[in-house]
């Protein structure tokens, strides 16, 4: 016989998400800057400690949108309001971007590559 809910173990592991929206540099084709993105700063990302899950979302460098033209309502992103991608990592614990802070400190000074 199943046990009621409120009663039923449930195993659930809290964990620390976040999501960062991200515009590359414009000084540079945005090609550059995404490949650089998924390629070298992606693996220092990837090595910090106590991360469980990083993901890249890459957004379209044009993007139409799915919204009719409608008068009185900005429909259309403005060129300097589109946003390139989002970076979500999820981390093992609300502590555990302590154990990272070497890893951050080389991110902060690989950005200047990609953002």
């Amino acid at each position: 016989m199943s046990k009621s809910p409120s009663k039923a173990r449930v195993n659930v592991r809290k964990h620390f998400s976040t999501s960062i929206l991200l515009w590359m540099r414009t000084d540079q084709p945005r090609k550059t800057g995404m490949d650089h993105w998924k390629g070298p700063h992606s693996k220092i990302i990837s090595a910090t400690p106590g991360l469980e899950e990083y993901r890249q979302i890459h957004l379209a460098e044009v993007n139409p949108g799915l919204w009719p033209a409608t008068p009185g309502v900005e429909t259309d992103i403005p060129v300097d309001r589109k946003i390139d991608g989002v970076a979500e990592l999820t981390f093992r614990s609300p502590l555990s971007p302590l154990l990272g802070r070497k890893q951050t400190r080389l991110a902060y000074k690989d950005e200047i590559n990609v953002f």
